[in-house]
């Protein structure tokens, strides 16, 4: 099974039908026309191909010593937008982290209020 065009596959796949991968089916392989070609076609593939990425996320270069400003308009955005990519960032016990909600979650971020932090900051 050539892992890469798998990937893709799959996850071209996921984009396409708005699934997660650990929620697709063997149905929703079997439908694709491009699922359907992978080599002995089971949900086998899908945990190789989510093993896969888990590793080359942990493989990914990190940063030491470092100091990191992460905004988000939201309380939410951060958590669910970014921290599943800093996540080995924040596994560095040197590196420092903050985290700064830019609204209440009710209104926008003028550029005037947003400048007056920044000022202030």
């Amino acid at each position: 099974m050539d892992i890469e065009k798998t990937e893709k596959a799959v996850f071209d796949l996921c984009q396409k039908i708005d699934k997660y991968a650990h929620k697709l089916e063997i149905e929703d392989l079997q439908k694709d026309r491009y699922c359907c070609l992978i080599p002995n076609l089971s949900m086998d593939a899908v945990k190789e191909v989510l093993k896969h990425k888990a590793k080359n996320y942990q493989r990914q270069y990190k940063e030491q010593n470092q100091v990191f400003l992460h905004t988000g308009p939201h309380h939410d955005d951060i958590m669910l937008g970014i921290f599943p990519c800093i996540i080995p960032q924040l596994r560095v016990a040197s590196n420092r982290f903050h985290f700064t909600v830019c609204t209440s979650g009710f209104t926008a971020v003028t550029n005037d209020m947003l400048q007056n932090f920044l000022q202030k900051l």
